[in-house]
């Protein structure tokens, strides 16, 4: 099982991930709360968390937009695809 956190932190070590969560909240504009160390915290973007430097910091909390249901919908799909090769 992985977390949203482990998801972001593989993207910030490898830009060419193809994160579905990096995108979903990028596209919403949520925001990370990163702790740097007790009682400092500091508040990104998605697209400014991949280049920050996170050496000795974690993701403590994903702030998503409060949103007006009647004026935006947002759906997202997840498409896999999935090769079994039955040789034997």
């Amino acid at each position: 099982m992985g977390t949203i956190a482990g998801n972001l932190s593989i993207k910030h070590a490898h830009n060419e991930f193809p994160s579905d969560i990096f995108l979903i909240l990028e596209t919403i504009d949520a925001r990370l709360t990163i702790l740097e160390s007790i009682g400092k915290s500091t508040q990104m973007s998605l697209k400014d968390y991949l280049t920050y430097n996170m050496n000795k910091k974690i993701i403590t909390k994903v702030s998503l937009p409060q949103m007006e249901p009647s004026k935006k919908i947002f759906r997202s799909y997840k498409v896999i695809l999935i090769s079994i090769d039955y040789s034997f």
